[in-house]
């Protein structure tokens, strides 16, 4: 069993990795703030968590 947990928990790992692993030579949107080659809701929520901050780094 515990063999089992371990397997288990490489495969999430792994599919994590690979899920959020930038794509090389791939042009990102302006729009695609969470870098998951899309523009979807999920950005949206980012842009608006971080609505009127005023503590941003200065690049």
């Amino acid at each position: 069993m515990r063999k089992m947990h371990v397997l288990l928990g490489i495969i999430v790992l792994m599919s994590m990795v690979v899920g959020y692993a930038p794509v090389y030579g791939a042009t990102l949107c302006e729009c695609d703030l969470n870098r998951d080659r899309r523009c979807d809701m999920r950005d949206w929520l980012l842009f608006g968590k971080s609505w009127g901050r005023t503590d941003c780094p200065v690049d």
